[in-house]
């Protein structure tokens, strides 16, 4: 069972990287005052799956590391725009983050509305993973 959840980890996860919906100018406190409130982590699929479990590991460590709690919020449906839509419309704070797959980049291409841009309204701050 554990290579099952490992394996599955590396396959869904490892494409993953966290995606921060702000520009650097948005910030209203400075690197010492970051965070002072709980953040947030969008995963544009429904719970248990390896996207859900690479992003609770992910926000366990943001947590002890950053003294804030750090909370996955699991937003699944529509091919991942109807969370990924919700980290695009949240406030450019630093306080919401979202876990992109390679679905994330191709369903603009999809669909003929999107309800946000990838380039525009994302900001990657972080690979947490690759797959070939």
């Amino acid at each position: 069972m554990t290579t099952t959840i490992t394996r599955t980890i590396k396959l869904l996860g490892a494409a993953a990287a966290l995606l921060l919906g702000l520009a650097p100018s948005a910030f209203a406190e400075t690197a010492a005052e970051f965070p002072s409130k709980p953040m947030k982590i969008i995963v544009p699929y429904a719970a248990g799956g390896g996207a859900d479990i690479l992003s609770r590991l992910v926000a366990q460590q943001l947590t002890l590391r950053l003294k804030q709690p750090v909370i996955v919020e699991n937003q699944g449906g529509a091919s991942n725009t109807i969370g990924m839509g919700t980290v695009a419309r949240a406030d450019k704070d630093g306080y919401t983050l979202g876990l992109a797959t390679p679905v994330f980049v191709m369903t603009p291409s999809l669909m003929r509305t999107h309800p946000y841009d990838i380039f525009k309204d994302f900001t990657p701050v972080a690979m947490i993973g690759f797959t070939p």
